[in-house]
């Protein structure tokens, strides 16, 4: 044994059950298995109170095994006995008994190669030792054996013991093999309540409270969830039930019906795991003031219905029916959030489609978000060639994406659609600058023309201007790695919105890149021009900074509106 390795937790020897001190662990005392001790000590108190009470035993014992050699003939005898079997006469009597053993040994095999995977820390393959342990058992069949499993006690006792590989198994299966022919007389004075025991303590240790507690948890809260643990209890009790009470045939026989009930039950039910209205601040499109006041007014008519779990011809006309709430509600854009949809069958994609498309022709301004290479909506839909049935434009790779599209439609409709390309003058009045203000700043500033890609702003550098756009749009983006390969985008800012503009009231750091995402022209605010302002001109310097304040406060509100958003 390896210098240092814990010789038990829970599976020790005798230093681990009588409390012997650590510096025993690595005698022979220590290397006893407790099992073993188990069951010496049960046939011990046994005979014991055989001797006591004045009995041959106390109870009913294992008895001796059938000798090797009593084996001899079983596989000629198994073949003979085929050619005198009627299929159509026992195949009813043995197909459901061999069905129920089946299933059961394929669940408790997989559980025993998933069992040791955080022991060994590496991946299983269950599929191959499935087919590992059917052979054995028509070999095992022909040989007059019952059938077997994979064992979760055995495999911890060997994970345990240092086995970290296959080859482990092969003194265990030596010591078997050794003691049931040259010890299996020593079975005979065994109690049947001693291994009993042992099973019953055996089976208490495999118990995993950590997989309960997340149960137990969504018991208490509540939630979607709750329903799904009560609904998998219920079978666990049941299936347990009638395995003890009558057998394990009928377990299975009732458990997989059962099972089958439940999980139609779950696929039956609502998709629907959330609705909410005004997601404004959920795009990442920084409008401005005016564009944001009227997207904040008009949120209401937004709204965004999110759609959990699988997708069948029985579960998807949920889907209309929230689609038709939200519309009666005064809803006029419905985007549907599918990042959480797990699956889509045959006849719920072409139902999805169908819905689609007849929402689209009765003029519902619906998007679909999350449609996009790896998500299971456009995975399944372009596997079952439905994809191009879906219009182009109303499909979005993300929810902002999406929102960003609604949003320009809604401002369309309003009315008030931003301009791409605005005037010095105009810029400067849409920030809420008075005329002699705009007049009084024009000379100060300086027009700069940046192309796609081009870094308008790096993070960490000393902030000493901002920016007013003018045309075009930019991103703000951040670093997702120390490496910057990756980045992800925090905001795009349109024309007439300010950028950078923190660098005009502290001078800290920028905090953020900001790059080019197509041919835009900027005015360029320095901090000495602000500065200058401040001491000839206070009353210009005033309304600048005045605007400067009201952006900061509008994008803090949008910041507050995407958090409560988040967290409904």
């Amino acid at each position: 044994m390896a210098a240092g390795r814990p010789t038990g937790h829970g599976h020790g020897g005798l230093a681990d059950v009588w409390g012997l001190p650590a510096g025993m662990t690595r005698s022979w005392v220590a290397k006893i298995p407790a099992v073993l001790l188990a069951i010496l000590a049960g046939t011990a108190v046994h005979h014991l109170l055989a001797m006591v009470i004045g009995l041959d035993t106390a109870g009913p014992m294992l008895g001796a095994m059938p000798s090797v050699a009593a084996g001899e003939g079983n596989l000629g005898q198994a073949i003979d006995a085929l050619r005198h079997i009627d299929p159509l006469q026992l195949g009813p009597q043995i197909a459901p008994v061999a069905i129920s053993m089946a299933l059961v040994t394929m669940i408790e095999t997989m559980v025993a190669v998933s069992a040791p995977q955080d022991t060994l820390g590496r991946v299983t393959w269950p599929r191959r030792d499935l087919i590992a342990t059917g052979f054995a058992n028509i070999v095992n069949g022909f040989a007059g054996g019952s059938a077997t499993t994979g064992n979760v006690a055995g495999t911890f006792a060997v994970t345990r013991a240092g086995g970290t590989t296959w080859l482990s198994l092969i003194p265990r299966c030596v010591f078997l093999v050794v003691f049931i022919v040259v010890l299996s007389p020593a079975l005979a004075v065994i109690p049947i309540a001693a291994i009993a025991g042992v099973l019953i303590a055996t089976g208490l240790r495999l118990v995993d409270l950590d997989g309960l507690r997340p149960g137990w948890r969504a018991l208490r809260h509540g939630g979607r969830h709750r329903v799904d643990v009560l609904c998998s209890a219920l079978v666990i009790l049941v299936v347990a039930g009638i395995a003890i009470r009558w057998s394990l045939v009928a377990a299975v026989g009732v458990g997989i019906p059962l099972s089958v009930v439940v999980f139609a039950a779950a696929m039956g039910r609502d998709l629907v795991r959330r609705a909410y209205r005004n997601p404004i601040g959920r795009s990442r499109l920084r409008w401005p003031e005016q564009e944001t006041a009227v997207l904040i007014a008009g949120g209401a008519r937004i709204a965004v219905v999110e759609i959990e779990g699988a997708i069948f011809f029985g579960s998807v006309d949920t889907i209309a029916r929230k689609i038709e709430a939200e519309r009666a509600d005064g809803a006029d854009y419905v985007v549907l959030d599918t990042r959480r949809i797990t699956s889509v069958d045959l006849s719920g994609a072409r139902r999805l489609v169908q819905i689609c498309n007849r929402l689209w022709q009765e003029g519902v301004h619906l998007s679909l978000a999350y449609v996009r290479p790896g998500m299971a909506v456009w995975d399944y839909l372009k596997e079952l060639a439905l994809l191009d049935r879906l219009r182009k434009s109303h499909v979005f790779p993300s929810l902002d994406a999406a929102l960003e599209a609604v949003e320009t439609a809604l401002l369309t409709a309003s009315g008030t659609a931003a301009q791409e390309n605005l005037t010095p003058e105009a810029a400067l009045r849409g920030l809420g600058l008075p005329e002699d203000a705009v007049s009084a700043l024009l000379p100060h500033l300086t027009e700069v023309r940046f192309e796609i890609g081009d870094l308008v702003i790096r993070a960490g550098e000393e902030a000493r201007s901002g920016y007013l756009l003018l045309s075009g749009r930019l991103d703000v983006t951040i670093p997702l790695t120390s490496t910057a390969a990756l980045r992800t985008r925090l905001t795009t800012i349109t024309a007439g919105t300010l950028v950078g503009e923190m660098a005009l009231l502290s001078g800290a750091p920028r905090s953020a890149d900001v790059v080019a995402r197509t041919a835009a022209v900027c005015l360029r605010f320095d901090a000495e021009t602000v500065a200058v302002l401040r001491r000839d001109r206070p009353e210009v310097a005033y309304h600048l900074l005045t605007c400067i304040a009201l952006q900061i406060d509008r994008n803090l509100r949008l910041a507050n509106m995407t958090i409560a958003s988040l967290e409904g």
